[in-house]
């Protein structure tokens, strides 16, 4: 069964809640796991983060510039226990 342009747009909006609901629980200088598309997963610090929890910069260890994550992008951030953060 193909999926519909507003199933896909609802899934987008269901994760982009998701995310921000989890995210708010962030701390920042809290360790996490990054987890994009298929590439390797890479260890970071939340470096900032909005408090609706929307938007998340993350400092990637090694790296002196820092990635901004929507809370709508394919992405998972992980805590150093290897679980989302908690709702």
């Amino acid at each position: 069964m193909d999926e519909s342009f507003d199933d896909y747009i609802d899934d987008a909006e269901n994760m982009a809640a998701r995310h921000a609901a989890q995210w708010q629980n962030l701390c920042e200088g809290e360790q996490v796991q990054v987890r994009e598309g298929g590439r390797l997963p890479e260890q970071g610090i939340v470096d900032a983060l909005m408090p609706d929890g929307g938007i998340v910069w993350i400092r990637l260890n090694g790296q002196a510039e820092r990635r901004m994550y929507l809370a709508g992008d394919p992405v998972e951030l992980l805590t150093t226990a290897g679980t989302p953060p908690a709702f």
